[in-house]
């Protein structure tokens, strides 16, 4: 069995999940326990890809260098700046965050009970659309999602457009 999670980073907010499984599942407290047991094999987050590297210093110096950890930025200022270039009006450069005010609810799939919003994946949509617009053909586009039911929506929406624009 392989559990990841990260005991310095935020914990499941057991308030937006079901009241059938708040309890009882070790939500709460199953990363805690397991680094607390001998005899699991454990691995530690070093280097961050998710942030901008300001950020990465941040997480860095609030929650890993005061347990004797280290995590670092897994790309350059210049490498997460690349856009800011684009014809695109992404943030200034040297700006890490993109902030979007999205007001619709999220949603659960019924299937799977994963989380989604359909606001955020068409606000996604919109983007990469965009991004296709303007930027080289041979570009690589990763679009990160939190949620399983939402990053197949995308891809399923991307798959189509691709399979519109071949025809």
């Amino acid at each position: 069995m392989l559990i990841t999670g990260d005991r310095r980073q935020l914990k499941v907010h057991l308030e937006s999940l079901p009241r059938a499984v708040q309890v009882g599942f070790g939500l709460d407290s199953v990363i805690i326990n397991l680094d607390a047991s001998d005899g699991i094999g454990k691995t530690a987050l070093q280097v961050g890809y998710r942030s901008h590297p300001h950020i990465v210093q941040c997480i860095e110096a609030g929650f890993y260098r005061p347990h004797g950890e280290r995590l670092i930025a897994g790309r350059n200022p210049e490498e997460r700046n690349m856009l800011t270039a684009s014809q695109l009006k992404l943030p200034k450069a040297g700006s890490p965050l993109i902030l979007i005010h999205q007001v619709d609810e999220a949603e659960r799939d019924a299937v799977s009970m994963s989380s989604y919003n359909p606001g955020q994946t068409w606000t996604a949509l919109r983007i990469l659309w965009r991004l296709f617009n303007v930027l080289p053909p041979d570009s690589s586009i990763l679009c990160i999602c939190l949620y399983g039911t939402q990053a197949n929506d995308i891809e399923r929406e991307v798959l189509a457009e691709e399979e519109l624009n071949r025809s």
